[in-house]
C-alpha cells in the first residue's frame, strides 16, 4: 500500500494543473462490466458502419452533408449511439468523482 501512495505522489502536481471541469476525460480509468463491454463492442460496430458509409459519401462529394445530416443523426441513433453514450456516462460519473476526490488529497 505504501508503494501505491508513493506512486500516486508523483502525479499530484500534474493533476493539480488540470481543469477537471473542462479538460479531462478519464477513459483509461473507466471501468465497464463484461455485459457493457460486449454491448458497446457490438453497438459500436453498428454505429461505425453508419458513420463510415456517410463519411465516404461526403468525402468523395457523392452526397451533401447538409442534405444528409438529419437522416445521418437518425441512423446513428437507431444503430445505438445513445446506448453507448449511456454506458459511458454511467462509467464516467463515478470515475470522475474518484479522480476529483483523489486529486485534492494532500
Amino acid at each position: 500500500m505504501t508503494y501505491a501512495l508513493e506512486e500516486r505522489e508523483q502525479y499530484k502536481e500534474a493533476l493539480a494543473r488540470i481543469d477537471m471541469d473542462n479538460e479531462y476525460y478519464p477513459q483509461m480509468l473507466m471501468k465497464y462490466t463484461s455485459d457493457d463491454q460486449n454491448a458497446m463492442a457490438v453497438t459500436q460496430a453498428n454505429v461505425t458502419n453508419v458513420t463510415d458509409a456517410y463519411w465516404g459519401l461526403w468525402l468523395t462529394g457523392q452526397s451533401n452533408i447538409e442534405d444528409d445530416w438529419d437522416s445521418y443523426v437518425e441512423e446513428v441513433n437507431a444503430a445505438g449511439l445513445q446506448d453507448i453514450l449511456a454506458i459511458r456516462q454511467a462509467s464516467y460519473d463515478p470515475t470522475r468523482r474518484t479522480v476529483l476526490s483523489n486529486s485534492s488529497i494532500n
